[in-house]
C-alpha cells in the first residue's frame, strides 16, 4: 500500500443538490477508513460517452466525472485502483448534509 495525504483521482459526482465545490471539506471513506479531505483542484473533466478530456466554465454536477487532485487532512493508506481496486476506491460524504457526493477511483500518488 502507499502512505500520503495527497492524490490524483476520477470521481464521478453523486450529489443531486450540489456541485463538486473544490477547497470546500468533505469526509473521505475507504472502507472502513474515514478522514477529512479537500478537492483542491479539478485537473480536467471526462465526457462519458467519448472519454476525451475537456476544460470548460461548468460546474462538476451529478453524473458527471472529473480528475481531481484531492489532499486529506490525516496520512491515509490506499493502493491504486489498477493495482488493487478494493483498497482503491472510496466516497466522498458531504460534511454538512451526510450525504454521499462523489465516488472515486485512486489512480496516482503525489508527493505533498
Amino acid at each position: 500500500p502507499k502512505c500520503g495525504k495527497q492524490f490524483e483521482a476520477t470521481v464521478c459526482w453523486l450529489d443531486t443538490g450540489k456541485a463538486l465545490e473544490t477547497g470546500k471539506e468533505y469526509f473521505l471513506r475507504i472502507n472502513a477508513m474515514e478522514t477529512v479531505c479537500k478537492i483542491v483542484a479539478v485537473l480536467y473533466k471526462i465526457d462519458v460517452s467519448t472519454f476525451e478530456q475537456y476544460n470548460d466554465e461548468r460546474l462538476v454536477e451529478v453524473n458527471r466525472f472529473a480528475k481531481v487532485k484531492i489532499e486529506t487532512k490525516d496520512v491515509i493508506t490506499y493502493d491504486l485502483f489498477a493495482e488493487l481496486p478494493e483498497n482503491g476506491r472510496g466516497i466522498i460524504i458531504d460534511a454538512e448534509t451526510n450525504y454521499t457526493s462523489g465516488a472515486f477511483v485512486i489512480e496516482k500518488p503525489l508527493n505533498p
